[in-house]
């Protein structure tokens, strides 16, 4: 499949729901250019999310010290697009036994433990995120993906992606 078709697709798929109308052309542009130089559909990452509104940096460092709450932040109006209001949003907790949690919306999630690795911080973060997508009843996703990039997909889409000549090493996968 080549790259107009891809876009096409994508299109179809409502893959730019998320795409500010002023970078769609732009977006669309660089996901052509990129499938035909490296067989991926990245638009880049400045600040911290893509040209395309789906993909965002995630440190899992940066996650599993205190940065959960901030993420969450850069990708609030995704959250509100599929339903989900956030009223309250704490700064990254420790209780006195060094467990770190947020709480969102007046419940409390542990994204860790003292002992559990980046990983299981990730893994918590994801979940809470997926979890609270499905309750809302949105059909899109967290994914993983490479170089500790989160990105937001329907399964449709994240099927399209499995079945189309991309570089494998581009194509998120779940926690």
């Amino acid at each position: 499949m080549n790259a107009d078709k891809i876009l096409k697709k994508l299109e179809d798929l409502n893959y730019f729901k998320f795409t500010l109308p002023e970078n769609l052309n732009e977006a669309k542009e660089q996901m052509k250019s990129n499938f035909i130089k490296n067989k991926t559909l990245d638009t880049g990452i400045e600040d911290y999310v893509s040209l395309d509104g789906r993909i965002f940096h995630a440190d899992y460092e940066n996650l599993m010290e205190g940065g959960v709450s901030a993420k969450i932040g850069c990708f609030e109006n995704i959250l509100k697009k599929e339903g989900i209001i956030i009223t309250e949003l704490s700064t990254d907790e420790y209780d006195k036994e060094d467990i770190y949690y947020i709480v969102l919306n007046g419940q409390k999630y542990i994204m860790s433990n003292p002992n559990d690795s980046y990983d299981k911080t990730l893994e918590n973060f994801y979940n809470l995120i997926n979890n609270l997508l499905e309750k809302a009843g949105s059909k899109e996703r967290m994914f993983y993906q490479e170089e500790h990039r989160i990105i937001f997909l329907t399964e449709e889409i994240f099927d399209f992606f499995k079945q189309i000549n991309v570089n494998k090493d581009w194509i998120p996968s779940k926690m």
